[in-house]
C-alpha cells in the first residue's frame, strides 16, 4: 500500500461474474473500483487498467501480471468454475420453475 501510495486501510470494491448466453458462450468478468471508480479489470489472462485509471493503476497491474498463478487462478475461477456454479443453480432451480402448479383464486 504504501509504495503504490495508497491510505491505509485499502477499500477496494470488486464486481466478478460470468453471463451463459443460449448458444452456450460465456462472458466472464471481474472488475475492481478504487475510491469509488473503475480502477482495473481481468481481460484474456492479465490485469488492465481502467480507461481513465491513473499510473497507480497500471502500476498495480503490472505487479499483478508478475504472478502468473494468480492470473491462471483467477482465469479458471471466471471461465470454468463460475459457469459449472451457475449451471448448477440453473439446473437445481430446474425442478421448481418447470412445475405447473394449478392457479387458485
Amino acid at each position: 500500500a504504501g509504495q503504490m501510495h495508497f491510505g491505509y486501510p485499502i477499500e477496494v470494491q470488486v464486481r466478478a461474474g460470468c453471463e451463459l448466453h443460449p448458444n452456450d458462450t460465456v462472458e466472464s468478468f471481474l472488475q475492481a473500483a478504487y475510491g469509488g471508480s473503475h480502477f482495473l479489470s481481468f481481460r484474456d489472462m492479465s490485469w488492465v487498467p481502467a480507461p481513465k485509471g491513473d499510473s497507480r493503476a497500471q502500476s498495480v497491474c503490472d505487479l499483478l501480471n508478475q504472478y502468473e498463478g494468480i492470473r491462471e487462478t483467477v482465469h479458471k475461477l471466471l471461465t470454468h468454475t463460475c459457469p459449472r456454479f451457475a449451471l448448477g443453480l440453473f439446473d437445481a432451480a430446474k425442478v421448481d420453475y418447470e412445475r405447473q402448479v394449478k392457479p387458485e383464486a
